[in-house]
């Protein structure tokens, strides 16, 4: 999200996390990383690995906020006279596979690229990113909250995802059965 946000890529990260026995794992079970990255256009931008009053994405200059937590995002633009951010009201028209959440959206995407030839909404470069700045927010902490510069000059460097997560669990471990993976498609059929 921040990549999209700002339309840069994470040039360096500098991170902590807890507790420190997950720290010290291959996987992130258990692992709360929070820091600051730097966004290749010269922002600094906080990531908070805890959940916190807004929760989501924040990203923001001297006049403007950009927040985004699962929802069409908000954004603020500017002060009004008591010096309180002020929001910028932009219509957005109601996505109309909401229902199917981002996993049936991510499917749909590769089935539209597919067919038309598309670009996908997340692509294999998005993916790879978001673990390069994973690894590095890790290393980063491990290694005493030192400023790692991306791409990672070391590449053996790894985080592993939790063991149930291979499988197709959600993050805390419960797995989907078959028939409620294919429940939120029925009736489902691709635009023309």
């Amino acid at each position: 999200m921040l990549r999209l946000f700002t339309g840069a890529e994470v040039s360096e990260v500098i991170a902590w996390a807890r507790p420190q026995e997950a720290l010290e794992g291959d996987s992130d079970v258990g692992l709360s990383v929070s820091g600051q990255f730097r966004m290749s256009n010269g922002l600094w931008v906080p990531v908070f690995g805890e959940e916190t009053p807004c929760r989501g994405v924040e990203v923001w200059t001297a006049d403007t906020l950009v927040r985004w937590d699962w929802n069409p995002p908000e954004i603020y633009k500017g002060f009004d006279a008591q010096g309180r951010r002020r929001k910028f009201d932009r219509p957005y028209t109601p996505y109309e596979w909401s229902q199917f959440y981002y996993l049936g959206t991510s499917i749909r995407s590769f089935i539209e690229a597919v067919r038309t030839g598309s670009e996908l909404w997340i692509s294999g470069h998005d993916l790879r990113q978001a673990l390069e700045v994973a690894i590095a927010a890790k290393f980063s902490a491990l290694w005493g909250n030192v400023p790692l510069k991306l791409p990672l000059e070391d590449r053996s460097l790894a985080l592993y995802p939790s063991p149930g997560r291979w499988l197709g669990a959600d993050p805390t471990g419960h797995g989907q059965s078959l028939e409620d993976a294919a429940a939120p498609w029925a009736g489902y059929k691709p635009t023309a």
